[in-house]
């Protein structure tokens, strides 16, 4: 028998596949969905005092994740509109909610990388070496520290959730909640 122990070998992709999770669109309209409705009730505010942020570049998966909100908007009987930080901050009131739409949370070294470009730390001390957005003017830093910082993701793994939030903390951003559809 040239296979050997073909029954272990398919026990094993079966095993995997049974921890396969297909993201179809429909599933991502329905995370984001979820996640606003729950964003609505923990924070006690109407529709309207949500501001959707989408962070880094038409590449990374912020952008992609906020290419639903139409279809949400349609669910949901809503008019969102994502809009990169900088635009959100230049007309952002006192204690803003911002939502942040992204696609999954592993270490969230990105996303901490993204948002320790904003506040200025400099490129040898975040999380990744990467470039995706340009540091803010001060006026801006000030405003998105005054921010409530909503990020709403499909996946996240939840053993990170302290080093993100405390890292968001030492950079000056002290006003962050995490919501997710499915943690892993």
């Amino acid at each position: 028998n040239e296979l050997g122990n073909f029954d272990v070998f398919v026990k094993g992709y079966l095993d995997m596949l049974s921890n396969v999770i297909i993201v179809s669109k429909e599933k991502i309209t329905e995370a984001i969905q979820n996640n606003f409705k729950e964003i609505l009730e923990t924070e006690s505010c109407n529709k309207n005092e949500l501001q959707i942020c989408n962070i880094g570049t038409a590449q990374d998966g912020s952008a992609l994740v906020t290419y639903h909100v139409n279809i949400v908007n349609q669910c949901m009987g809503t008019s969102w509109q994502a809009n990169m930080l900088e635009r959100i901050l230049e007309n952002a009131q006192e204690s803003q909610r911002i939502v942040v739409l992204e696609d999954a949370f592993c270490s969230g070294k990105q996303i901490l990388s993204i948002f320790e470009t904003y506040m200025g730390i400099p490129l040898e001390e975040r999380q990744t070496k990467e470039v995706h957005v340009e540091e803010l003017a001060p006026e801006l830093k000030e405003k998105l520290q005054n921010c409530k910082l909503i990020f709403s993701f499909i996946f996240y793994e939840k053993n990170n959730k302290d080093f993100f939030i405390k890292r968001m903390n030492e950079i000056g951003l002290q006003n962050i909640s995490i919501i997710a559809q499915d943690t892993f």
